[in-house]
């Protein structure tokens, strides 16, 4: 190349082509790169849920060490005060109730563990006794059904009316034969028209209207599970039926799903 080709070069560094096939390059660079960016977003998204899931677990079993293996189940009803979801016996709000802290220590300190940070609304908590202070806000689910996976977990749970004092779900961890193959906590959904978290969750196959409350993919295609014994995991709608004996569950556009 003669100095004056290179004089010209230098005038002109790109041509018109050339700039086009540099922008088409970048594009396709972009259409590749945004969605794995996608996808790791929502991965930490849901490492950072399932890390408050297993906290709130931890409570579940400081809180069964504690009163011989009881825990509250997913709501129960005090008749001077009202319903309380379980949420409220973690940060030990509850006073007069068959058992758990009573108006003692919390727990969980913070408060707003409970509940997935990336789930709408995020401003619904739910004032659950008055007498207390503050708000609970909607919590994980935990387990409703009292068969899981052909498990029969029915001698693990009371269903209780103690006169004028209180009703509702109590659950016993030592009564639970296969706990690394029963969920307890799980990313969970009222139903589609509510769109919000819930307490308590179903396996059943079954949709009963119409308060329809299952485990939801919140986090892409997976749902977080933690285990009686502690362990938990991000599943997939197949993983859900396999190894948590889920067999409904939301997308996460809410689209029912029935395995």
């Amino acid at each position: 190349m003669t100095r004056n080709e290179r004089d010209k070069r230098k005038d002109c560094p790109f041509t018109l082509i050339e700039l086009l096939v540099v922008i088409a390059i970048i594009a396709i660079l972009a259409a590749l790169l945004l969605p794995a960016l996608a996808n790791s977003k929502e991965t930490a998204r849901g490492i950072a849920c399932l890390s408050g899931q297993r906290q709130v677990m931890t409570a579940f079993t400081m809180y069964a060490d504690d009163y011989n293996n009881w825990v509250p189940g997913y709501l129960l009803y005090t008749f001077n005060t009202g319903q309380a979801s379980w949420p409220v016996f973690m940060i030990g709000w509850k006073k007069s109730i068959p058992f758990g802290p009573g108006g003692g220590p919390s727990y969980l300190a913070n408060r707003n563990i409970v509940r997935c940070p990336f789930a709408p609304p995020y401003d619904a908590p739910i004032v659950e006794d008055t007498s207390d202070e503050g708000n609970a806000w909607y919590g994980y689910g935990v387990l409703i059904s009292t068969s899981v996976n052909g498990e029969d977990v029915s001698g693990a749970r009371i269903t209780n009316w103690d006169g004028p004092a209180w009703a509702g779900y109590a659950w016993n961890f030592s009564k639970i034969r296969n706990p690394s193959k029963i969920p307890w906590l799980a990313d969970s959904s009222r139903d589609a028209e509510n769109q919000n978290q819930f307490y308590g969750f179903t396996v059943d196959s079954t949709w009963p209207a119409p308060t329809e409350y299952g485990v939801i993919a919140r986090h892409g295609t997976t749902s977080n599970v933690v285990f009686v014994d502690g362990h938990g995991s991000p599943l997939n709608g197949n993983t859900l039926k396999s190894e948590a004996g889920i067999l409904r569950h939301y997308k996460k556009n809410f689209q029912k799903v029935t395995n």
